[in-house]
């Protein structure tokens, strides 16, 4: 099964970062992703960045709402899609603990 490097990193005033392998091809990525997004809410810093890699992720079911703020970034224009096939909300922000919203 082909993979691709889902990477957590936080900003310059942390030193911590992650990567979580994402399944391509049509898998989904629900699961890994929602689990990458609840370690980086749990960091104390502002500064959370959800860096994707150049390809298409595919999201099955839901991703539960995330309750801190977090930016997700990919590869440039069109090198990273988000592909939803499901009916309902996508990528929803919710109040957390330090601030709301996203990017």
């Amino acid at each position: 099964m082909a993979m691709v490097a889902l990477c957590v990193a936080l900003g310059p005033k942390t030193a911590m970062a992650e990567s979580v392998p994402l399944p391509r091809g049509g898998k989904d990525a629900s699961g890994l992703v929602n689990a990458a997004i609840r370690k980086l809410c749990r960091v104390g810093s502002p500064d959370r960045v959800l860096a994707l890699q150049a390809g298409t992720f595919t999201f099955r079911t839901k991703l539960q709402p995330i309750n801190c703020a977090l930016t997700i970034a990919g590869q440039g224009k069109g090198a990273t899609r988000l592909l939803r096939e499901y009916d309902g909300d996508f990528l929803v922000w919710t109040s957390g603990t330090d601030q709301s919203g996203g990017a």
